[in-house]
């Protein structure tokens, strides 16, 4: 005999405020231009973001 299948829906497990920001930074971090390193910055006051940045290539 089969069991029904539950009609319960699946919980959505929702990131930390920390690794949130973090997914950010690192997606920030793809904008740099430098070649040796690839840095993201999120600067956030409660859990607002501020203001993001990413560092640059060195200038002839």
């Amino acid at each position: 005999m089969r069991k029904k299948s539950s009609t319960k829906k699946k919980k959505y497990l929702r990131p930390g405020w920390d690794a949130y920001f973090i997914a950010i930074a690192k997606a920030v971090a793809a904008r740099a231009t430098c070649l040796r390193r690839k840095y993201g910055a999120v600067v956030t006051k409660d859990n607002i973001i501020v203001s993001t940045g990413y560092n640059g290539g060195k200038a002839i």
